[in-house]
């Protein structure tokens, strides 16, 4: 339950970070989080992992920018980590082990399509 609501929060924070160098990223993230559910904490992120590269328009400058669903993933984790770190000594380990659960979980799906 409390890595579901850490994973709510990391997804926030990432979404303002992004808000501040990268708009793009920010509204696919934000809209990502909005259809699919970021208090699905850990599926939520599995599900983000398999999500193809998406190319889009930047209205303003009319150029095509390529956004990676996986490197979002990857920080959110990164975020998820470190604010279980803040909360308290014992959620960390428990944060950097469901991370790792989740990224071997890709990994292997991966290598059984290829």
């Amino acid at each position: 339950m409390v890595l579901r609501l850490l994973t709510v929060r990391a997804v926030q924070q990432v979404v303002v970070q992004l808000q501040e160098f990268n708009q793009l990223q920010a509204q696919y993230l934000n809209n990502y989080a909005a259809d699919n559910g970021a208090s699905d904490g850990n599926r939520f992120i599995a599900k983000l992992l398999k999500q193809p590269m998406v190319e889009v328009l930047d209205p303003v400058t009319r150029s095509i920018h390529t956004i990676d669903p996986q490197t979002l993933a990857h920080r959110i984790l990164q975020v998820r980590e470190e604010l279980a770190r803040n909360v308290g000594a014992s959620l960390g380990p428990s944060a950097a082990q469901e991370n790792t659960t989740v990224l071997r979980s890709h990994l292997s799906a991966s290598l059984k399509q290829q």
